[in-house]
């Protein structure tokens, strides 16, 4: 078991595969630790002292591969870090999964999805997942979509009160993928209070998703990423700690942003930009690199 930890935490860009192949075999023996590993590693990061090595990421997605339910509570934890130190501990990579990891360890308590949108003192981008993983859960079979929109919408009333204009734009964004004809009067009140830019979504957006009915919300659906981690090792394979080419394992790509992004977005959602986040911008679905490559075009 040691040797497999070593091999799976190994400060090396070399994929850990043999080391993943070993750690399914021995599943039940390795769970514990690696629940311990990413306990560890949360808890010393919330003290400001972030590890090196990779043992964190890859105990994090062997346990969403194997379904361990034992280990949810502590992957919420580590999915609930600020928003800069899971930058640090992961990459840019965790804000694509966040959605679908969330929307796994809360696969029979949605209420974890309530208790993460909130806590304002959660990171805006996490707090964001946590409304993606609604869409998960209707599209999983878990939710009506009729109680996944009663959710979201005592969200955003929520996030009315306390005039918080950023959690209002995207719980809006994120009940416009469900068709939400029930949230009606609420969705246009934030939008008569101001609390909703033009940067995120927009009222003739939300009135096409709603006029749209059924069809609308199948082809949210259908764009819904997948749920959680069915392959760790095909996950690994995309994360840039193991690319050759990155001779500082932890440094991620903080310029990845045009300069000519607009301020907006950058200060909504900056880890988002290469995520698949879809945003209902200019009355379409479309990702937000995408969104923001035309909103330049649209004000040059």
């Amino acid at each position: 078991m040691n040797s497999i930890l070593r091999q799976l935490g190994a400060n090396t860009s070399k994929l850990p595969t043999g080391a993943i192949h070993a750690a399914r075999k021995y599943r039940e023996l390795l769970v514990p630790r690696l629940i311990e590993c990413l306990s560890t590693t949360t808890q010393a990061a919330r003290r400001g002292d972030v590890p090196t090595g990779n043992a964190h990421i890859s105990s994090l997605l062997l346990l969403l591969e194997f379904q361990t339910q034992e280990a949810f509570p502590t992957i919420v934890d580590a999915c609930t870090l600020p928003g800069e130190i899971l930058d640090e501990l992961y990459g840019e990579l965790i804000f694509e999964l966040l959605p679908g990891i969330l929307a796994q360890v809360s696969s029979d308590r949605p209420e974890t999805l309530d208790a993460i949108l909130d806590n304002p003192s959660l990171d805006a981008s996490v707090r964001w997942a946590a409304a993606q993983a609604y869409l998960h859960h209707v599209r999983d079979g878990r939710l009506f979509r009729q109680d996944a929109v009663r959710r979201l919408q005592g969200h955003l009333r929520k996030a009315m009160e306390r005039k918080d204009g950023e959690m209002t734009e995207m719980i809006i964004n994120e009940l416009a993928n469900l068709g939400p004809h029930e949230a009606h009067d609420d969705i246009k009140l934030a939008f008569d209070q101001g609390l909703v830019g033009a940067g995120i979504i927009n009222w003739e957006s939300v009135e096409r998703a709603m006029a749209g009915g059924e069809e609308e919300v199948r082809k949210s659906l259908a764009q819904c990423a997948p749920t959680g981690v069915r392959d760790a090792l095909r996950e690994l394979e995309r994360w840039g700690v193991y690319h050759e080419q990155a001779p500082n394992l932890l440094q991620r790509n903080r310029t990845c942003f045009p300069p000519s992004m607009t301020k907006r977005l950058i200060r909504l959602c900056p880890r988002f930009v290469r995520s698949p986040v879809r945003l209902r911008v200019w009355g379409a679905m479309i990702p937000v690199h995408a969104a923001v490559e035309k909103s330049t075009r649209n004000a040059a």
